[in-house]
């Protein structure tokens, strides 16, 4: 990975992914919380994926 000099974890640079082999009962239930609490399903993915 890059060093950044930024005091931020969060890099402004987003791509678009795919995730193979996904469920789709889980991708359904990611899409159902992103619309609920007004983020994106990226955004909780990102978020999921920091805590591990």
């Amino acid at each position: 990975m890059s060093s950044s000099s930024g005091s931020s974890e969060e890099s402004s640079e987003r791509k678009t992914v795919t995730i193979r082999g996904l469920s789709t009962d889980i991708y359904d239930r990611v899409s159902r919380l992103a619309r609920e609490t007004g983020t994106t399903i990226g955004e909780i993915v990102n978020e999921a994926l920091r805590s591990t």
